[in-house]
């Protein structure tokens, strides 16, 4: 599914001009931002617009390359079970048990990674 346009008045194309600022309040305003979770144009632009009050964006957490790889290994080994299923008519009495306990463990993972609600 592609991602939606923008609305023509939410489109970031036009440009500010260059702030001058010295070596140390360049470092210093970029660690904010880094704090902050913001590019340093967001964190910026939101300095300017909101009155220097920031909005912290909480990042989830990352998960485990080697928990995605096995996950997608996972899914590889299911889609071909599922198609062998369908195209024999032959459906194993392990698949719901396989597809429950899957569900499970992604169901857990979204927990995870969408962090408080």
């Amino acid at each position: 599914m592609a991602r939606p346009r923008l609305n023509k008045t939410d489109k970031l194309g036009k440009t500010l001009p260059a702030a001058r600022c010295s070596e140390a309040e360049y470092v210093n305003i970029r660690e904010r931002a880094d704090e902050a979770g913001l590019s340093l144009s967001a964190y910026i632009r939101q300095a300017a617009l909101f009155d220097g009050e920031i909005v912290v964006q909480q990042s989830p957490p990352k998960i485990n390359a080697d928990i995605i790889y096995e996950l997608n290994k996972v899914g590889h080994n299911f889609n071909q079970i599922t198609r062998i299923a369908n195209t024999f008519g032959f459906i194993p009495s392990e698949l719901q048990q396989v597809c429950d306990k899957l569900d499970a463990v992604l169901d857990r993972i979204l927990d995870l990674t969408s962090g408080p609600s």
